[in-house]
C-alpha cells in the first residue's frame, strides 16, 4: 500500500492524493527504467540519471530539490513550464499556491550553473507565465 485516506476525505484532498500517486508511479522504480537525459555544450554538462551537473569542468552539488526543478526543465527544454506545474511536480500539490518556492530555487540554481546569473542563458523567464531551459545555440 502508497497511501491510505481515512474517511470522510474532501474532494480536493482526494484528487491531490491520487495525483501525488500517479506522480510517483511515473518515477522510474529500476536504474535500467531511468531515462536518458542528457545535455552538454562546452560550458554545461548534466547526465540526470547519474545526478552529474558539471560547469565549467567543475563538479556542481545541487541539493535534491534544486537536482528535481533542473532535470525536468532539462527534459522539458525549450517548452515554458508554468509555475503550478513547477511547484506540482517538484514540491507536490500542498505547494501550487507557493510561488516563492520556485522563486528562491530557481535563483539558488542560477547562482550554480549560470554563467552570469544576472543574465542568465540556460534557464529563462517568461514574465508571468513560468521558467524553461534553453539549450545553448
Amino acid at each position: 500500500a502508497d497511501d491510505y485516506l481515512i474517511k470522510p476525505i474532501g474532494n480536493k484532498e482526494l484528487v491531490a492524493r491520487v495525483r501525488a500517486v500517479l506522480r510517483r508511479a511515473e518515477l522510474p522504480s529500476s536504474p535500467g527504467a531511468k531515462k536518458e537525459i542528457t545535455y552538454s555544450d562546452g560550458f554545461l554538462t548534466v547526465d540526470v540519471a547519474e545526478r552529474k551537473v558539471i560547469v565549467d569542468s567543475e563538479r556542481v552539488r545541487l541539493t535534491p530539490i534544486e537536482f528535481r526543478l533542473f532535470a525536468l526543465l532539462l527534459e522539458n527544454a525549450g517548452r515554458v513550464l508554468t509555475h503550478q506545474q513547477l511547484l506540482e511536480k517538484v514540491w507536490g500539490w500542498e505547494y501550487v499556491d507557493d510561488l516563492d518556492h520556485v522563486r528562491i530555487y530557481v535563483w539558488h540554481l542560477r547562482q550554480k550553473i549560470e554563467p552570469d546569473p544576472t543574465q542568465p542563458r540556460y534557464v529563462m523567464t517568461e514574465p508571468g507565465v513560468g521558467y524553461y531551459f534553453q539549450k545553448a545555440t
